[in-house]
């Protein structure tokens, strides 16, 4: 692979996050490189690992996933070099972020991790966003770390049942 096939995917990634505008899970922008047979899996992680280790991208990360977001750096790195990614390429993209505008809503919506306390109990944190803005977020103690993967869990297929109901309520 060449240096600059790898630069071309660093901005596809820089142009994708900066298009969706909040953090989302590697495995969103992979699936839209592999989809278009772009690049393999591996080549994109490199790629998000080369962007990660030089600030060009933020990582956030919970219990089980990492979400990335454009920092400021990889904005202004877009902006100087953005016009090397084809209009092609960009159009593509737009499309894929179309059409897969729920999922990536959904998975950018919702976060939830847990951490351990002092005394052995756990704090699990679930949370709803919209556009960036948490507009629910629950923390519970919870006796055991499954107990806490049980609520992580629940709270992924519930969320919106637990919005609903206490907005009804």
């Amino acid at each position: 692979m060449t240096s600059e096939a790898l630069s071309i995917y660093k901005l596809m990634i820089l142009y994708t996050l900066n298009k969706i505008k909040q953090p989302i899970p590697q495995n969103l922008v992979s699936d839209f490189a592999t989809t278009y047979k772009y690049t393999d899996y591996f080549t994109i992680s490199e790629a998000f690992s080369d962007l990660l280790k030089n600030g060009f991208i933020n990582e956030m990360t919970t219990f089980n996933l990492s979400y990335y977001s454009i920092s400021d750096s990889g904005y202004e790195a877009l902006k100087t070099l953005g016009d090397e990614l084809s209009p092609e390429i960009r159009s593509e993209i737009d499309k894929y972020i179309k059409d897969k505008n729920y999922e990536i809503i959904n998975n950018a919506s919702l976060s939830y991790d847990y951490q351990k306390n002092k005394d052995g109990s756990y704090l699990t944190t679930c949370s709803l966003k919209e556009n960036n803005n948490t507009i629910l977020q629950i923390q519970l103690n919870t006796p055991t770390e499954n107990s806490a993967l049980k609520v992580c869990e629940n709270w992924k297929e519930k969320c919106a049942d637990v919005y609903q109901f206490i907005l009804s309520q």
